[in-house]
């Protein structure tokens, strides 16, 4: 019993100090992040040209009334948790945040 008891006790001192140690790792980068400055951007090398980042994945325009929505239920969902979802309105514009 009284080994148990040691035991546990061994391990819980291990373990507070692991996580006292670990903390006071991040705020050591925490420190190191608010001091550091900011360096000039990265120049090309003569003959390559700088990758257009705005094209590197193109989202186009989506009509919610023309994607098809699959309503049935999953097998096996109880009745009370099974509800019919509602179409988008294809007048709303989706990403408003109003």
């Amino acid at each position: 019993m009284m080994y148990t008891f040691r035991l546990n006790q061994s391990a819980l001192v291990i373990l507070v100090a692991m996580a006292l140690s670990a903390c006071s790792g991040v705020e050591q980068k925490r420190l190191e992040y608010r001091q550091s400055q900011s360096t000039a951007p990265l120049e090309m090398p003569a003959g390559l040209q700088a990758p257009q980042s705005k094209d590197a994945l193109p989202l186009h325009p989506v009509n919610p009334s023309a994607v098809e929505v699959d309503t049935k239920p999953p097998v096996n969902l109880p009745q009370e948790l099974q509800v019919t979802p509602k179409r988008p309105d294809p007048d709303t514009d989706l990403t408003d945040e109003n």
